[in-house]
């Protein structure tokens, strides 16, 4: 394998991030399309309307939620990149490849366990201060 230089490196990381961003830009703008069935499906657990306190507000949030979603459904892609830049600079041995892919793996896992979780909770009971 051919040593790179370091800004060889630097170059291929800006590659990578250029491509993450867009993938993020191109994703948000799809969710954006779906802004209002977005906002629709997070404030039905509240059962009532959002209140914006300015005028640009309601913007602000949907642009924000876009953005948000975006990421989310860029991610698999953003740890693509990640992951073949890593496996560019480095020579593992497979059971290195095993171990993080495994952490990454039971890490996403964990995260999709909590989301499931706190989705099936209908409401938080409120504690009522006595005194």
């Amino acid at each position: 394998m051919e040593q790179k230089t370091f800004y060889e490196h630097l170059e291929e990381v800006r590659k990578r991030v250029i491509k993450s961003l867009m993938a993020i830009v191109i994703f948000s703008i799809f969710a954006y399309v779906f802004k209002d069935k977005l906002l629709v499906l997070l404030t039905r657990p509240l059962g009532r309307e959002l209140v914006f306190l300015s005028p640009t507000e309601p913007l602000i949030v949907l642009i924000k939620l876009s953005l948000i979603v975006g990421f989310v459904m860029a991610f698999p892609y953003i740890l693509y990149q990640i992951w073949k830049f890593i496996d560019e600079m480095f020579v593992l041995n497979k059971k290195h490849y095993l171990a993080i892919a495994d952490g990454l793996i039971e890490k996403n896992l964990g995260d999709e366990l909590n989301i499931w979780a706190y989705s099936r909770v209908d409401s938080i009971p409120e504690q009522k201060n006595e005194g």
